[in-house]
């Protein structure tokens, strides 16, 4: 099944449609314009492939990129109205109860020690143990290492207190929060 054609102008909107299609229970598997399906690893790659496949300027976009790695960012602010390429935004901005859930997953990251694991596992666990100090927080961070956590070791008993379908809601969350520190503006 498609997703709801996104908008060219209405970031809200791609946004909404962005936060219901992490809802789903296949939300990691995003048609393409082909008639094929992107597995997607993590949330914020559903995004990104919702974006490429089904927002009409997604080409216009990736083509003014400077650069290869400008990309994802450009189009990823163009469509769903982020301020910064990595989703950046400030916890104060949360509600409460949101705020509280990625601070327990932070609390239970830190509160674990790690045997020797893959590079990609201990760089997010360290960097979701961190989340408490940080000053801003990123959706491509939370979805990402979140993720790297999960797929290393599931275990609560490794700090891991998300799977990935609980990543997935809250990054819908967080988007239809629409912290007003991760829009371009709050007329979107």
């Amino acid at each position: 099944m498609a997703p709801v054609p996104l908008s060219e102008t209405d970031q809200a909107h791609n946004r909404r449609v962005w936060s219901e299609w992490l809802r789903r229970p296949d939300c990691f598997r995003v048609p393409d314009k082909q008639g094929g399906v992107h597995e997607c690893q993590d949330a914020w790659e559903v995004g990104h492939m919702l974006a490429m496949d089904h927002w009409p300027p997604s080409e216009q976009v990736a083509e003014a990129a400077e650069y290869d790695d400008d990309v994802e960012p450009a189009v990823m602010m163009a469509c769903y109205g982020l301020r910064d390429g990595a989703g950046e935004f400030k916890p104060d901005d949360l509600p409460e109860s949101m705020r509280g859930r990625i601070l327990y997953a932070a609390r239970a990251a830190k509160s674990t020690t790690r045997p020797q694991i893959r590079l990609a596992a201990f760089l997010a666990h360290n960097t979701i143990a961190d989340l408490a100090e940080a000053p801003e927080w990123h959706l491509f961070v939370l979805a990402n290492c979140l993720d790297d956590m999960w797929r290393d070791d599931p275990s609560p008993m490794a700090g891991t207190v998300f799977s990935p379908p609980d990543i997935a809601r809250l990054i819908a969350d967080i988007l239809d929060a629409a912290p007003a520190s991760l829009l371009e503006s709050s007329d979107t």
